[in-house]
């Protein structure tokens, strides 16, 4: 499962995300909501469905439907088109081991061809200073994520890039 998008939802059915953050125990700790009094739900970027996560020994309360509403308008929200998509990996929700598989092969083959250079760049800018990991380090890799991000995203605005759950 090529899942990027979690969330929580309480009894009432109000929706706990963090933007970057896909771990539920983590968005529960940022939230300072209870885990285990919250409905889990996963999205799938792949097949595009919404999950709830039952790897729990029981459910918190009696699920509603309104709670699987309010966790599809959530994700609606942050994924329900592609242009969608793109907006929420440019707030910084960018993790190419999620969204390159997105791409038809030609498209990431075009990615890789594309963001060669920053590569390149990072590892020539980052390497010398992993021992301090000082502000040089994280300048380069916060450069890297913003061109390898805009590299997806103009390449996943062309519908023939994209996989066909995505087209």
């Amino acid at each position: 499962m090529c899942q990027m998008i979690s969330c929580l939802v309480d009894v009432t059915g109000k929706v706990y995300a963090v933007d970057g953050v896909h771990s539920h125990s983590a968005i529960a700790a940022r939230c300072g909501v209870d885990e285990d009094k919250c409905l889990k739900y996963e999205f799938d970027l792949t097949t595009r469905k919404l999950k709830q996560d039952f790897n729990m020994d029981r459910a918190p309360f009696a699920a509603k439907q309104s709670h699987d509403e309010a966790a599809q308008r959530f994700v609606d929200d942050c994924a329900g088109t592609p242009t969608k998509l793109i907006a929420y990996v440019k707030r910084g929700n960018w993790l190419p081991y999620y969204l390159l598989p997105l791409l038809t092969a030609p498209a990431r083959a075009e990615y890789e061809r594309v963001t060669a250079p920053a590569r390149a760049e990072y590892g020539r800018v980052a390497a010398p200073t992993w021992a301090e990991y000082g502000r040089v380090a994280a300048a380069a890799e916060a450069e890297y994520g913003r061109v390898t991000a805009a590299a997806w995203c103009k390449l996943f605005r062309l519908k023939a890039n994209r996989i066909e759950a995505w087209r």
